[in-house]
């Protein structure tokens, strides 16, 4: 995900890269599925979009609200 965040938004290296974290998230989020631990509107290119605010909510670096800000985003996956 860090390496999207680098590439042009128009860059073919940058969907090249997207397919591939989507390949590569795919089985994880079929998994989910099956096992009923994530939302069934929920795709791959979701999960790593939320991979992506869980990121950014840890690196707010706000005492006492960064647990708070990772469950808010893992609760809305299920």
């Amino acid at each position: 995900m860090d390496a999207l965040g680098r590439v042009p938004k128009d860059s073919e290296v940058r969907e090249q890269l997207r397919d591939r974290a989507i390949e590569i998230v795919a089985p994880l989020v079929e998994r989910a599925h099956r096992d009923e631990q994530l939302r069934r509107d929920f795709d791959a290119l979701d999960l790593l979009v939320a991979l992506h605010m869980l990121v950014g909510a840890a690196e707010r670096r706000e005492p006492g609200r960064n647990d708070r800000y990772a469950e808010m985003i893992l609760r809305g996956l299920r």
